[in-house]
C-alpha cells in the first residue's frame, strides 16, 4: 500500500504564492525591515551591557559573547511563528485572500506550502539581519558565521510548520494567544538562549530537548565563536526531521480546514441563492396569476400585484420550518439576523 504524501502534491505554484507574499513584504519594507535591527540591538544593550555587568562569566565567554547569538535564532523563531499565525490567519479568514488563490490553478497544498516557505524566508531575513548587527558589535568570531542563515532556513521551516498547524485549529485570532503564552514564550527563556540548560534540572533539560529553539540556538552560538564541533550534526538532523513531519502535517490538516470552511461558506451561498431563486418563482407565479386572470375585472380594493417585497416574504415564509411560525399570526417570529422587508403595498 503506497501512502501519498502532501509534500509531494505542492508544485511549483508555489513560487508564484511566495512571489506574492514577497511583493506585500516589499512594499511595505520601510515598516518590515526596521524591527529586525532594533530588536537586538536593544537586547544587546540592555540585556548583554546592562545585566551582563553583573552576571559572571559563563563557560570562559562573558555572558555578552554567550548571549548575542543566540538572537538569531531567537529573532528567526518570532518571524516564522507570527507570519504562519496572525498574518496567515488574516489572508485565510478576513482578507479572503486563500479563496483568490484557489479560483487559480494553485492548490491548496500549493497555497499553504507557499505560505510556509515564506514564513522560512521571513526567519532567515531575520537572522540575517541580527548577524550583520552581530558583527557590528565585533561578536563574531569565525568564518562560520556566514552558514548561520542556513540554519535558520531549517528553524524557520520547523516553526512555520509549527505555527501553520496552529493556525489550521485555531477558531478565533484570539485563541493564538495560547500559542505564544504557552508556547514561544517557555521555549525562549528554556532553551539554552540566556544561561547553559546544563545548570537546570534534569527533567527540565528533557523538555529542552524537544523544543526546536534549543536544536537552533546551539549550532548557531557555535558558529558564531567558531567553536563548532561534530555533535551539532545531530541538532540539525533534528530539525530535518521534525520540519519534514510538521510541513505534511500542517499540509494536511490545513487542507481539512478549508474543507470545512468552504462547505460551509457554499451552504450559507446556498441559502441566499435559495431564497433568491424562491422570490424569483414568486415573481413568475404572481405575474402568471395576473396574465390568466386580465379578462376579469378585480374587484374593488382587492386588486394585488406581485412585487419584489412581497415575493421575498413569500420565499422566505416558504423556507420557515413549520414549528417557527407564531400561534395565531401565521408568521414566524423575527431573529436578529433577518432583514426587515418593506410592508406589501
Amino acid at each position: 500500500m503506497s501512502v501519498s504524501l502532501p509534500l509531494f502534491k505542492v508544485s511549483h505554484r508555489v513560487y508564484r504564492v511566495w512571489q506574492r507574499d514577497r511583493d506585500i513584504f516589499l512594499n511595505a519594507w520601510k515598516t518590515e525591515f526596521w524591527p529586525p535591527f532594533i530588536e537586538p540591538l536593544l537586547s544587546i544593550l540592555a540585556l548583554g551591557l546592562g545585566l551582563g555587568y553583573y552576571v559572571s562569566d559563563i563557560n570562559g565567554m562573558s555572558f555578552l559573547q554567550f548571549l548575542a547569538p543566540a538572537f538569531a535564532a531567537t529573532g528567526a523563531m518570532y518571524a516564522a511563528a507570527f507570519e504562519c499565525t496572525y498574518a496567515s490567519f488574516v489572508r485565510m479568514v478576513y482578507q479572503k485572500t486563500f479563496d483568490g488563490m484557489l479560483a487559480t490553478p494553485c492548490t491548496i497544498e500549493d497555497v499553504i506550502g507557499g505560505e510556509m516557505v515564506w514564513g522560512m524566508t521571513r526567519a532567515v531575513i531575520s537572522a540575517t539581519v541580527v548577524l550583520f548587527v552581530l558583527t557590528a558589535f565585533h561578536l563574531v568570531h569565525s568564518w562560520w558565521a556566514l552558514a548561520i542563515p542556513l540554519v535558520a532556513v531549517l528553524e524557520g521551516l520547523v516553526f512555520a510548520s509549527l505555527s501553520m498547524v496552529v493556525t489550521s485549529k485555531v477558531p478565533t485570532f484570539d485563541a493564538f494567544n495560547y500559542y505564544i503564552t504557552l508556547g514561544i514564550t517557555p521555549m525562549f527563556f528554556f532553551s539554552g538562549v540566556f544561561f547553559p540548560l546544563e545548570r537546570l534540572p534534569q527533567w527540565v533539560q528533557v523538555l529542552a530537548w524537544f523544543s526546536p529553539l534549543t536544536h537552533a540556538v546551539a549550532p548557531m552560538r557555535a558558529m558564531a565563536l567558531g567553536t563548532v564541533y561534530p555533535a551539532l550534526i545531530l541538532d540539525l538532523i533534528w530539525m530535518i526531521v521534525v520540519a519534514f513531519l510538521l510541513f505534511n502535517f500542517a499540509l494536511r490538516l490545513m487542507k481539512g480546514r478549508t474543507m470545512i470552511d468552504g462547505a460551509a461558506t457554499a451552504s450559507r451561498s446556498g441559502g441566499v441563492s435559495a431564497s433568491l431563486v424562491s422570490a424569483n418563482e414568486a415573481l413568475k407565479l404572481g405575474a402568471g396569476d395576473r396574465d390568466d386572470n386580465t379578462h376579469q375585472a378585480p374587484a374593488a380594493g382587492n386588486e394585488t400585484r406581485p412585487t419584489m417585497a412581497s415575493a421575498i416574504s413569500r420565499a422566505r415564509a416558504d423556507r420557515r420550518p413549520a414549528d417557527t411560525v407564531v400561534e395565531g399570526t401565521g408568521s414566524a417570529p423575527r431573529s436578529g439576523c433577518d432583514i426587515a422587508s418593506p410592508p406589501d403595498r
